[in-house]
């Protein structure tokens, strides 16, 4: 008699559609999601629909900065704005990243002819520092990072001029969502080139194969040297690396996508992750140019700072990188699936109904937030003077 296949395999496209789904899910079940800086992000948007309205008091107070690397973020949740409300429109941007990253990881993994089914891997790494800290800018540019990575992949095995035009045009919109992706993924992209084909025997060819990465140069350089001048909180910042202790867990457990509080658990659930291709009969690659992405990732994520000209958690919110790029660099031998795949879809499943329980339980303590809400008089603006340790 012929076994039936199971059903809990890596390559059971509408069960992994489902745990991408429940990942999602669990940002829509609390009114306002857990992210440190959203309010301040959503204030960004809200101040833009105002200083476009000509309201007296934004018009008077605000100025407009364009050439940002956090612009197309704003521009998008302002868009995004004009047919729902600002904190639903926060919603759906946020979801789109979550969803973003397995789905671009899968085909990053089909179009290195990689086993797709370590997409599953993937889900929860949405969820790591960026996510906890609302920084919206960098999550929107983590989609657009795998996707300058796929295009780069495309472009080496085919150097077109058309692919050299998308491969320029996506790294100067990827300053314009966030500069500290856009310099983390180009370098990967171009250690990525070093070694395909051997072409750091071939200078001239490699350096026509890097110069359609050069168009992020120019802004990049502009808004550092104007930022630099102009900014004295960036004049004075200091370099920190942090604890030498703390970089290895930091880097097993964000990508689970748990906070620095849960570093021991989430630390031990990373590295059963990270030993999954092994442990289910995947070999390193012999192919130099995937080793060399993730060498050059590994390289950077070791000797980056912890916090640098003012810019905090820098290695840390990288970190959501680190698992997509290190699933491509595993091969199964041919027709041979995963071991142990209801393991880690168990395991999966575990983390995303962990983000429901706690994203619930947070939406149920917003009461004070709700009551406060609820007195507020309609069309009124509301102003807000936290006291911290340094207030007198």
């Amino acid at each position: 008699n012929q076994q039936k296949p199971s059903y809990f395999t890596l390559d059971n496209g509408r069960l992994f559609a489902f745990a991408v789904f429940l990942a999602a899910a669990s940002l829509w079940v609390t009114p306002y999601l857990p992210l440190v800086d959203l309010p301040q992000h959503t204030a960004q948007v809200v101040s833009l629909q105002e200083l476009w309205a000509g309201t007296p008091m934004f018009r008077d107070t605000f100025t407009l900065q364009w050439f940002q690397p956090y612009t197309l973020t704003y521009l998008i949740l302002y868009t995004l704005a004009l047919v729902m409300p600002v904190t639903l429109a926060s919603k759906v941007f946020v979801t789109v990243m979550i969803v973003a990253i397995p789905l671009l990881t899968g085909r990053l993994l089909k179009e290195l002819g990689a086993q797709v089914g370590l997409r599953w891997l993937a889900i929860p790494c949405g969820f790591g520092v960026a996510f906890h800290w609302g920084f919206l800018p960098f999550m929107g540019a983590v989609p657009m990072g795998l996707l300058l990575v796929l295009l780069t992949i495309r472009f080496g095995r085919e150097p077109t001029l058309a692919r050299g035009i998308g491969i320029a045009a996506a790294t100067f919109l990827l300053f314009f969502f966030h500069v500290i992706a856009l310099g983390a993924v180009a370098l990967l992209c171009l250690g990525y080139l070093v070694f395909l084909k051997q072409n750091y025997r071939n200078l001239p060819q490699l350096a026509r194969l890097w110069l359609p990465y050069t168009a992020g140069l120019p802004p990049m350089a502009y808004w550092f040297i104007t930022t630099l001048n102009r900014e004295s909180y960036v004049q004075g910042a200091d370099i920190n690396f942090g604890l030498w202790w703390e970089r290895p867990l930091a880097l097993l457990s964000l990508p689970m996508g748990f906070g620095f509080t849960e570093i021991l658990p989430a630390a031990a659930l990373g590295l059963v992750v990270f030993l999954y291709p092994l442990i289910s009969g995947a070999r390193f690659t012999q192919q130099p140019e995937r080793r060399a992405l993730l060498g050059t990732l590994v390289l950077l994520l070791l000797i980056m700072p912890t916090s640098a000209f003012g810019a905090i958690f820098l290695y840390p919110r990288l970190s959501v990188f680190l698992l997509p790029i290190f699933l491509l660099a595993w091969d199964y031998p041919k027709d041979q699936q995963p071991r142990f795949a209801g393991v880690i879809i168990a395991i999966i499943f575990a983390i995303s109904a962990t983000n429901v329980y706690r994203f619930s339980i947070y939406g149920q303590n917003m009461t004070d937030l709700h009551r406060t809400i609820n007195v507020m008089e309609p069309q009124k603006y509301v102003r807000y003077v936290g006291a911290t340790q340094n207030t007198p």
